[in-house]
């Protein structure tokens, strides 16, 4: 898959991508989990489990304070952006919170954009 067209997590420097293709001209709800116990993840699509695993930053924490950064890869810490590899789309409804949801809670946050996330939630209207 070319890798532009798919999502990554990183997770203190350490990348994992989604092998999922987003750049399909669909509309998709994505959600991905970590955990520092065992450093289990998973990717969902549109409120169903799309890809796990296990052994990511497994007993690291991430603290207060960082930078997190949408739709670009950066090369350094805060900057160094490179345009070749810059989201060619939209992000809404981005949500972050401070556990890990069940698959139970993804299914809901997919069929109900008004619940947010307790770290970050975006609260904006859709518009007509």
């Amino acid at each position: 898959m070319d890798p532009a067209a798919s999502l990554m997590l990183y997770v203190k420097g350490t990348q994992l991508s989604a092998d999922l293709n987003v750049a399909d001209g669909q509309w998709h709800h994505v959600c991905a989990t970590w955990s520092s116990n065992g450093g289990n993840w998973a990717y969902y699509d549109n409120g169903a489990v799309f890809r796990t695993g296990s052994g990511l930053r497994s007993g690291d924490t991430i603290t207060g304070g960082g930078i997190i950064t949408l739709g670009q890869e950066q090369d350094e810490v805060g900057g160094k952006l490179d345009p070749t590899q810059a989201l060619i789309g939209s992000i809404t409804g981005f949500n972050l919170w401070s556990r890990v949801l069940s698959s139970d809670e993804v299914a809901a946050v997919f069929n109900d954009c008004s619940i947010g996330g307790d770290v970050f939630s975006w609260d904006l209207p859709i518009s007509k």
